[in-house]
């Protein structure tokens, strides 16, 4: 009688070894491609942004809005108006999702963790942007108010679209706020996702670790690209941010081995 061939245990040991070794060297290279992907998505996202920031420009004689900062009325109430976020939204539609990067949808509160958590506005005194989340935020130096809020310069915003070297005046990024206001005093953060909600915080809330060691912005030419973090420091965030500190700063571990 003939009997039936089938695989032996050793056989089938070995199947399952080499189907685990090619998981092994695939998944990564999956995941990266994924990435990839939700870098890319981001990319668009912004450039998009960029050009309803245009578009807006183009509407009020080259200049942006006044921006968050800015007190409506003579209570000097800061209830989120003129917010690039409600500024923009008879330009964007109600979509929430062009607000979000791929690698940053939720909140804190829906689970989220810095540096890829979404930020999300809770405070009802901002009543026209409260209840809004998002992944992104703008450069406020490019804001067209003149309030000397927080003992910022006036002088130092740019204001309008039309600038020399625009292509280095970051204005919308990857960030855990809908807003940063970098200066070329503050030190990088001590490690990844150490996020800053203090009045005036700057460059962390934005230099954080979502794309492969680097951080999504467009500028005010409309072009985007990633930014390695430690290239943040050589941007021209507003008129007066002196680059040359890149050249002196101490530089922790964890930013240095992306450079």
């Amino acid at each position: 009688m003939n009997r039936k061939k089938g695989f032996t245990l050793i056989e089938l040991l070995v199947v399952i070894a080499i189907i685990a070794v090619l998981m092994g060297i695939l998944m990564p290279a999956l995941q990266r491609v994924k990435n990839q992907a939700m870098a890319t998505v981001c990319r668009s996202h912004l450039h998009s942004w960029a050009l309803l920031f245009q578009m807006y420009a183009h509407d009020n004689d080259d200049k942006l809005m006044m921006g968050f900062d800015s007190v409506y009325g003579s209570g000097g109430i800061r209830d989120g108006r003129h917010s690039w976020m409600y500024t923009l939204k008879s330009y964007s539609g109600d979509s929430n999702d062009i607000r979000l990067c791929p690698r940053a949808k939720r909140t804190v509160n829906e689970g989220g963790h810095m540096p890829w958590a979404a930020w999300e506005v809770t405070n009802p005194e901002w009543k026209y942007v409260n209840g809004w989340s998002g992944s992104y935020g703008i450069n406020s130096w490019v804001t067209s108010d003149k309030a000397e809020f927080l003992q910022l310069k006036g002088a130092w915003k740019w204001r309008t679209m039309a600038q020399r070297q625009s292509n280095q005046i970051p204005l919308m990024m990857d960030s855990g706020f809908w807003l940063a206001r970098p200066l070329h005093t503050d030190k990088p953060p001590e490690e990844d996702g150490m996020f800053d909600w203090a009045s005036g915080g700057g460059f962390n809330r934005i230099c954080h670790d979502r794309h492969d060691g680097g951080v999504n912005i467009a500028f005010l030419d409309l072009s985007v690209r990633r930014v390695r973090m430690m290239r943040l420091w050589q941007l021209k965030w507003h008129k007066q941010f002196d680059t040359t500190v890149y050249d002196t700063m101490n530089w922790p571990k964890w930013i240095q081995r992306y450079n």
